[in-house]
């Protein structure tokens, strides 16, 4: 098979199956387009080798684009080729060629340095003044309870800055400890909260939440009693740190990274954790949709992050 009829076929069976966002959609099928472009796309699929990739993403390099860029578009042709192995049409074993490491040229997520994470958590729980009931705390400090609870709920399910912002109160079942996130390309999965204190705080938020007379669906709201934006979280977050005498700017991202690196310390299967944090694409492999919910919840309530790593201090 040619290898431009090979792109149109994959392209189709991706967006039927996979569901992706359109913005997801239209980035790959750019990226491949892009990649036939500077091949012959007449060649066969049988006749690929990873020099047909590889030359392509070092190009990428040397042409000076983002390592998020590079990154999605190998991701694009690795579940392209992935693809075509399944179905005969590409020879096995050419991705172990292709040099994708950070010493190829990329660089690892920012991470937190040691104890900034924690400096933050402490801070906003003392801004909030915790004694006894959260209640009045909560009515003094709205803004400062919402930080500290949107931190506490990525440090601890790993949850994207987005999908954090858009969570339902519909979503949370405290008796479970599990909530239901939506994620990328409209992907639905459970994370799971543990510990009394994060449930106690969840509750006697959405206790505020409702007597401020807050009416839209989303758990966490605004100064305006709004649903909060992903960018007004990063912002507070941000915020917060300097004003905790953080040094090094600290990104949502990195109080999921945080969450991730807790959980495999813990000894948690790093097929468990990649589920938790959602990762199921083109990308990666069938197995992390094989992991049971028990499972799951088993593996996140005996890390137990928030308790173990960021409370020891009351």
């Amino acid at each position: 098979m040619q290898t431009s009829s090979a792109v149109e076929q994959y392209l189709g069976w991706y967006r039927m199956t996979k569901d992706p966002s359109p913005h997801t959609a239209r980035a790959y099928d750019s990226d491949l387009t892009l990649w036939l472009r500077q091949m012959d796309a007449a060649i066969d699929t049988t006749e690929l080798t990873a020099g047909h990739f590889l030359r392509f993403l070092q190009g990428q390099r040397q042409a000076g684009l983002t390592s998020r860029t590079i990154m999605r578009r190998s991701s694009a042709l690795h579940g392209f080729y992935s693809w075509m192995v399944d179905r005969q049409l590409a020879q096995p074993g050419l991705w172990a060629s292709v040099d994708i490491r950070p010493g190829g040229g990329y660089t690892l997520p920012k991470v937190a340095r040691s104890g900034d994470l924690e400096t933050l958590h402490s801070y906003l729980r003392k801004q909030l003044r915790r004694t006894g009931s959260l209640h009045g705390d909560i009515r003094e400090q709205p803004a400062t309870a919402t930080t500290l609870l949107a931190v506490s709920l990525m440090l601890v399910t790993g949850t994207r800055v987005s999908e954090t912002a858009t969570i339902t109160c519909k979503s949370i079942d405290l008796t479970a400890g599990a909530v239901r996130v939506h994620g990328k390309g409209q992907r639905e999965r459970v994370v799971y909260i543990v510990g009394p204190w994060l449930k106690r705080l969840i509750d006697e938020y959405l206790g505020y939440r409702d007597s401020a007379g807050v009416t839209h669906p989303y758990l966490l709201f605004n100064s305006s009693g709004n649903p909060i934006t992903a960018e007004t979280i990063r912002w507070r977050i941000k915020r917060a740190a300097e004003q905790a005498g953080i040094e090094q700017p600290v990104t949502p991202h990195m109080l999921r990274h945080a969450a991730a690196t807790q959980l495999l310390e813990a000894g948690v299967d790093i097929r468990v954790v990649q589920r938790l944090l959602g990762h199921a694409s083109i990308t990666t492999t069938e197995i992390y949709t094989h992991v049971s919910d028990t499972a799951l919840h088993r593996a996140v309530t005996n890390a137990d992050v928030l308790t173990q790593r960021f409370l020891h201090d009351n």
